[in-house]
């Protein structure tokens, strides 16, 4: 797959591609974003040494909150939407990650299951 700038358009362009794969394709890129979060952002932006370095060190525990909340959005086609300021403005602790899941499901007794809402990712410095 085409690899993508890593900015609020460059994501929009990624999961538009991806949401054009048939079911199998688009859930076998769930299942990988959830089982080797970091290798798959590698694949998927352009990512320049700083954000490679940064994508390697990110910890376990963030790896293991957000990959399933990815694969969920993936499997159900919802947005993921990147917030990246152009401007570094810094912070005192550095790069901060906020992450805003508002994915609702809904369940009936039918067995049918509608999941809806987005996944966003807000990046400050």
């Amino acid at each position: 797959m085409t690899k993508f700038p890593f900015t609020r358009n460059g994501t929009e362009q990624l999961f538009a591609a991806l949401y054009q794969l048939d079911d199998r394709l688009l859930q076998q890129e769930a299942a990988w974003i959830q089982a080797d979060f970091q290798h798959w952002l590698k694949d998927h932006y352009l990512l320049n040494e700083d954000q490679l370095n940064y994508v390697n060190k990110l910890s376990e525990n963030f790896i293991r909150s957000t990959a399933p909340l990815c694969s969920v959005a993936i499997r159900n086609r919802l947005p993921i939407i990147l917030d990246k300021p152009n401007e570094k403005v810094h912070v005192r602790r550095g790069k901060l990650v906020d992450t805003k899941n508002n994915i609702q499901s809904q369940y009936d007794e039918g067995e049918n299951l509608e999941i809806t809402g987005e996944l966003t990712f807000t990046i400050r410095y």
